[in-house]
C-alpha cells in the first residue's frame, strides 16, 4: 500500500506519494509464495496507510489470512497502523494467529488533545488509549511502538506534559521521538507560535530517555520467560536476532535464519540474553 490522503497538517506524504494505492492482492501472494520458496522465513507487510489497504473486496485481515497460509513463512510483521483504520481488527487476528509476530507500530505524535487537532490527527488521546487497553487486555506482553512529534508549532508545557503523562501511563516497548521540522507545502509551516530549537531538543531528550526506561521495564518481562528468536546473524556459537515483540535478542546459534528458542536471563546493553 503505498499513499495517503489523511492530510496531516505536518506530513508532506500526500504531496510526495500520492492518493491512497493498493497492490493486487494475487500480486502480493505470488511474490510471498517465491519468497518461501527461497527459504525466507518472515515477511513485513508495509505501507504508508497498511490499515485502509483494499483491493477490490479485499482488506487487511484478507492479507493477514492469505500470507498465514503460505507453506514456509512462520513469521509475519506489519509496519505501522495508524488509530481509526484497522486497528481492533488486526489485534483481534493477532490473538488467534500462529504467526503474526506481537508486536505494533502505532503512531501517537503527541497526548494533548489540542496539539492533536491541531496536527490534523483523527483520534483524540484518550481513544488512543482505549485501543492500546484493549490490545494489551487481548495480547499480553505486546510489543508496542509509536512515534512522537515534539515541539510542534504552539506546543506549551502543559501540552508537552500532557505527552509525558500519557507515555509513562502506557506500555510502550520502543518509541520513535523526532523533533517539529517544517516541510514546505504543509499546513504546519504557517502556524503561529514555532517552537525554537533549545526547547525542541529539550523535550526530544526528555522523551527519549523515558522511552529507554519504558522499553526496560517491557523487556525485563521476558527474563525467565521463553522467547523465540529469528537468527539474522552469527559470531561464534552465538546468533543474533528479534524476538516476535520485537526485542533484539542473543542465543545460542550455529545458523542464521532459524527460528531458536531461548530463556533470557538479562536484558542488557538493549539485548536479550
Amino acid at each position: 500500500q503505498d499513499g495517503c490522503d489523511f492530510g496531516c497538517s505536518f506530513c508532506i506524504v500526500p504531496a510526495a506519494r500520492g492518493k491512497p494505492r493498493n497492490r493486487p492482492f494475487q500480486e502480493i501472494r505470488d511474490e510471498i509464495t517465491s519468497l518461501a520458496a527461497h527459504g525466507y522465513k518472515e515477511v513485513i507487510l508495509t505501507g504508508a496507510n497498511l490499515g485502509c489497504y483494499r483491493f477490490e473486496s479485499k482488506g487487511i485481515s484478507d492479507l493477514l489470512a492469505m500470507t498465514e497460509n503460505i507453506p514456509g513463512i512462520s513469521r509475519i510483521r506489519l509496519s505501522s497502523i495508524e488509530v481509526s483504520t484497522a486497528e481492533r481488527e488486526i489485534i483481534d487476528y493477532m490473538a488467534g494467529s500462529q504467526k503474526l509476530c506481537r508486536s505494533m507500530h502505532i503512531p501517537l505524535q503527541s497526548g494533548d488533545n489540542r496539539i492533536l487537532r491541531l496536527m490534523g490527527r483523527r483520534y483524540s488521546a484518550e481513544q488512543y488509549c482505549d485501543f492500546i487497553d484493549y490490545a494489551v487486555s487481548r495480547i499480553p506482553r505486546l510489543g508496542l511502538g509509536t512515534d512522537i512529534l515534539t515541539g510542534f508549532p504552539d506546543e506549551t508545557e502543559d501540552a508537552f506534559e500532557n505527552t509525558l503523562r500519557l507515555v509513562a501511563r502506557l506500555p510502550f516497548s520502543n518509541l520513535h521521538v523526532f523533533s517539529y521540522s517544517k516541510r514546505p507545502g504543509t499546513k504546519a509551516t504557517t502556524m503561529p507560535n514555532q517552537i525554537d530549537q533549545k526547547t525542541k531538543k529539550r523535550r526530544t531528550k526528555a522523551l527519549i530517555e523515558l522511552g529507554k526506561k519504558k522499553k526496560q521495564i517491557f523487556a525485563e518481562q521476558f527474563i525467565g520467560r521463553r522467547v523465540s528468536v529469528l537468527i539474522e546473524d552469527i559470531k561464534g556459537h552465538t546468533g543474533s536476532g528479534w524476538t516476535s515483540e520485537y526485542l533484539q535478542a542473543e542465543a545460542p546459534a550455529s545458523s542464521t535464519n532459524q527460528i531458536v528458542s531461548l530463556i533470557p536471563s538479562s536484558f542488557s546493553d538493549n539485548i536479550l540474553s
